[in-house]
């Protein structure tokens, strides 16, 4: 699974490692925006075995199914996996009572089972079924509608006792558990409402006499274009939280109020651990921020990295509203869209110099670095190109699929990255196997080998087949960069005074995202965690020359890193 996730993704980075817990029960708690891929990721950066609870849909499918076998995953029901659409249509709906037309739910609805109707926000618990065309129900909120006309499904109630005995079995052997508490994956920008399964796990295990105590350990899971080939993930471990051996008690007296209790602390903890904005939009526009800020520290680690991402992230929750942050972000969002227009990114308008040999020696250098490059890749993507092609369109047939069928998901862009994996399952060793044969063939036929040469050249491509695809991969990551920087090149001789604009646009949003940080980081610091003194306190300390002093280390740098010194 490491290699899997080696090849798919350009860069993994892992926040937090040190906070789980080495011995004893454990439950690893994980955001949900990359559905199989997310378990995959959270197995490979835990250092010690989990199970994973697992939806028993997934579990019994071919390849899923395989690895959690494997993985001996716990699987469980989920009710909407199992949802039927009801006959007929819902009328109305009064007080404590649903109403249908031409409905059979003497035949298809039990107590227990619950009604999603359209345009209800909440599914309906059944409480009695009275008649065909009328059952009781019971909620905390009340829903009035009348001569209506809405379709709905019927989801039924599901004893998942076994599961849980599974999993308290596990726990008590102070083992550890992984779990998606927002239950199916998701593309939106901000949390799902997490499942109350998560405390009853926790809080059951506790219950019997010299139990050990459950440590929740918050795992985000923070990718930067999800469904794409060669992306970047961070994968955030939050602080360990032990349950309180108070809570169980009072689990003891009332299961609602202790439930309740954990499950505020739990998404807390869980929000603690991810980047989150209201759109898509504006998610974008803190990720450039980020890139914008240039820290008194030269150099940050990959965990200082993403805790700025955090800090700003929080700090423009906090403050969206103060007119001064509302309008640097639109400035944010129109240097953005300036940028995106030449099909540049922030990143080439802050390294290309005004000096005219410079771009020149960068532009000639790229170009011979790109044609190497792009020599060495062209035959393996010449050859696995269309099998990319298939794999891209049935990762979309899926997507279209997901939407479909889904309430929560915006574009069901979190089941992309998974189908494309799951399907090279097939098609790359199928297309190996057929690469193999074409090989056999032209060796024998037309080069004229035989015997044992044909065989032990046939053996040698078999194995450095695979490993010259991924050099490939490689090869095609490096000859994107060189590619980049040609185009940045060529773009700053067509419009160079336009770029030179833009990049006195940039420096005066540096000074703005600078000054925000300085001023408001410590203290956004300490409410992402209390023992904030584990970080480096540099990346805030407020300087009087430093930025214009590592702009120009930045740049010099940067034009030694692109001409390959």
């Amino acid at each position: 699974m490491t290699f899997v996730a080696d090849v798919f993704f350009k860069e993994i980075t892992i926040v937090g490692q040190e906070n789980i817990p080495k011995t004893g029960p454990v439950i690893i708690c994980g955001t949900h925006a990359n559905q199989f891929l997310d378990a995959m990721l959270m197995n490979i950066s835990v250092p010690r075995k989990l199970g994973f609870i697992i939806a028993a849909k997934s579990y019994h499918k071919a390849i899923v199914g395989h690895f959690a076998k494997a993985a001996h995953a716990i699987p469980v029901e989920r009710p909407q996996d199992l949802a039927k659409t009801g006959t007929g249509q819902i009328k109305s709906i009064t007080a404590d009572k649903v109403i249908g037309v031409n409905t059979k739910f003497t035949e298809q609805v039990k107590p227990g089972d619950s009604l999603k109707i359209k345009d209800i926000p909440v599914d309906i618990i059944v409480k009695q079924v009275n008649s065909d065309t009328e059952v009781t129900y019971s909620a905390e909120t009340i829903f009035e509608k009348s001569d209506a006309q809405l379709s709905y499904k019927i989801i039924p109630k599901i004893d998942q006792s076994k599961m849980y005995e599974a999993v308290w079995h596990r726990l008590r052997s102070g083992e550890g558990v992984g779990i998606f508490p927002e239950g199916g994956s998701h593309d939106r920008t901000e949390m799902l409402p997490i499942k109350a399964g998560v405390c009853i796990m926790s809080l059951g295990a506790m219950l019997e006499k010299d139990a050990q105590p459950v440590h929740i350990v918050p795992c985000g899971l923070n990718y930067y274009r999800a469904d794409r080939f060669r992306s970047k993930v961070v994968i955030d471990f939050g602080p360990s939280y032990e349950v309180p051996k108070e809570l169980v008690e009072t689990y003891k007296k009332s299961k609602k109020e202790a439930i309740s209790t954990l499950l505020a602390e739990i998404e807390k903890r869980m929000q603690s651990v991810r980047i989150s904005a209201p759109s898509y939009s504006e998610l974008t526009s803190l990720y450039l921020a980020r890139k914008l800020y240039t820290p008194a520290k030269a150099n940050l680690g990959p965990d200082e990295e993403y805790l700025l991402n955090r800090i700003l992230a929080m700090g423009y929750q906090e403050m969206k509203d103060d007119p001064q942050v509302k309008a640097f972000f639109e400035k944010v969002k129109k240097y953005n869209k300036q940028i995106r227009a030449l099909r540049l990114d922030d990143s080439t308008v802050k390294r290309i110099s005004s000096q005219h040999w410079k771009n020149v020696l960068i532009f000639f250098n790229s170009l011979i670095l790109f044609i190497i490059t792009g020599i060495f890749a062209l035959p393996g993507l010449l050859l696995n190109g269309p099998l990319g092609l298939l794999i891209t369109f049935l990762s979309e047939k899926e997507r279209k699929k997901a939407l479909a069928g889904s309430s929560v998901k915006v574009k069901a862009t979190d089941v992309v990255a998974s189908k494309k994996v799951m399907s090279s399952f097939i098609i790359f060793p199928a297309a190996s196997l057929l690469y193999t044969l074409i090989f056999r063939i032209i060796l024998h036929y037309y080069v004229g080998f035989k015997g044992t040469a044909l065989n032990l050249a046939t053996l040698l491509f078999i194995l450095f087949w695979p490993l010259y695809s991924y050099v490939m991969v490689l090869s095609a990551d490096k000859a994107l960069v060189n590619y980049k920087n040609l185009k940045a090149r060529f773009v700053l001789i067509i419009f160079r005074s336009r770029l030179h604009q833009l990049q006195d646009v940039r420096k005066d949003l540096v000074k703005r995202i600078t000054y925000f940080v300085e001023k408001n980081g410590q203290e956004i610091l300490r409410k992402i965690n209390e023992s904030s003194d584990q970080y480096d306190e540099e990346l805030f300390i407020k300087r009087k020359d430093s930025l214009e002093v590592n702009e120009a280390l930045d740049d010099a740098f940067s034009i030694l890193e692109e001409i390959g010194i």
